[in-house]
């Protein structure tokens, strides 16, 4: 993305209108759902008095000669269904115009705008992914996965992990590993009910790591671990698809409140130990893991 993006700012003052012209813009294919609690929390601070107009910003980009609302969906609605014109009267705020050269641009610009505080990291993932050839007929769910899954697997230590941006991630699912993405998905089949054990962070990082070593048996792995049919009791696919049906991770994508919770960290190795079995050819009891620092090297 350019750092010389060309803009333009204007103050103007904060009416009904103004709401209305904003929220009435095309939105982002990427645009985040409506959050009624964030509209909430926002009259709050208005209340206390901690609100600052001044510091709104209201973004529009046009590109191609089209405009689109880059954001403010919250403080229009705001404007809108909570506030009488005494609550604002005499207040302005910056309204931004920004002129993008193409998709490209105006999603990479997107994915910037609030970073700090509304977007999470997911959202941000499928502001730069959802939509694009690489990752056609993705969706955002599963965008928000694979970036969860992709981050456990190659920098095992959070701490790391936070180190990288979203961004970085989103350039390296698109530009590297889009093609195993793909295959990974078409492998455990679509998200649904029976299925849902398999959609979870820690299970998505341990495919990244088990498809990098060997993708025909990762395929004959996973999809036995995803649906479970003709397994015998002692196959360590059918120990794997168990241990994920009652447990969830703790934390992340994937959690679940009606699940024994576990660390993904816990889960991910979980994964690989089965599926060291399975690739040594071994019928196992149960699935052991031992603690410790050190994550289990990948069959």
């Amino acid at each position: 993305m350019r750092q010389d993006i060309p803009f333009r700012d204007r103050k103007v003052p904060v009416t009904k209108k103004l709401a209305e012209e904003i929220l009435s813009l095309p939105i982002t294919p990427w645009e985040r759902n409506l959050q009624e609690d964030n509209v909430n929390k926002l009259v709050h601070e208005l209340k206390l008095g901690r609100f600052r107009w001044e510091c709104v910003t209201l973004v529009v980009m046009i590109c191609g000669g089209k405009r689109f609302r880059g954001n403010g969906q919250h403080v229009c609605w705001m404007i809108l269904e909570k506030l009488s014109p005494k609550d604002y009267e005499g207040q302005f705020v910056t309204l931004r115009t920004y002129e993008v050269d193409d998709d490209e641009e105006m999603r990479a610009l997107y994915s910037t705008f609030d970073v700090h505080y509304v977007r999470s990291v997911g959202q941000q993932a499928v502001a730069l992914m959802l939509g694009t050839p690489q990752m056609s007929g993705i969706g955002g769910s599963n965008l928000k996965l694979l970036v969860s899954g992709y981050r456990q697997a190659v920098w095992p230590d959070s701490k790391e992990a936070k180190k990288h941006t979203v961004s970085e991630v989103a350039d390296k699912l698109l530009y590297h590993e889009a093609g195993i993405c793909k295959l990974m998905l078409e492998t455990i089949g679509t998200r649904g009910r029976e299925r849902k054990h398999v959609y979870r962070g820690p299970v998505i990082a341990a495919m990244f790591l088990t498809f990098r070593r060997a993708q025909e048996d990762s395929q004959r792995f996973w999809r036995a671990v995803a649906d479970g049919v003709g397994l015998e009791s002692s196959d360590p696919r059918l120990k794997l698809r168990n241990y994920l049906v009652l447990h969830s991770v703790s934390v992340g994508a994937g959690s679940k409140a009606n699940t024994a919770p576990v660390s993904p960290e816990i889960m991910l190795r979980h994964c690989l130990i089965a599926w060291r079995a399975f690739r040594e050819g071994r019928k196992i009891q149960n699935i052991h893991v031992e603690g410790g620092k050190k994550r289990p090297a990948v069959a």
